[in-house]
């Protein structure tokens, strides 16, 4: 998680109830006002493979 002025950004490594054989990468950036209260909302998903193009893991 990094938070910087109103903004905050989780990197997460999620698995949905019900779907147990995959793991799924996300990204959730939110836009706080002053008195705590979420106005904005981005987000992507995607599914973490296990055969990379480079040796590098999502996580």
């Amino acid at each position: 998680m990094i938070s910087e002025g109103s903004f905050v950004v989780l990197h997460c490594h999620q698995q949905w109830p019900g779907d147990k054989n995959r793991d799924w990468a996300g990204i959730d950036i939110f836009r706080v006002e002053e008195n705590g209260r979420v106005v904005e909302h981005w987000d992507v998903l995607q599914i973490v493979t296990e055969n990379s193009k480079n040796p590098n893991s999502m996580f």
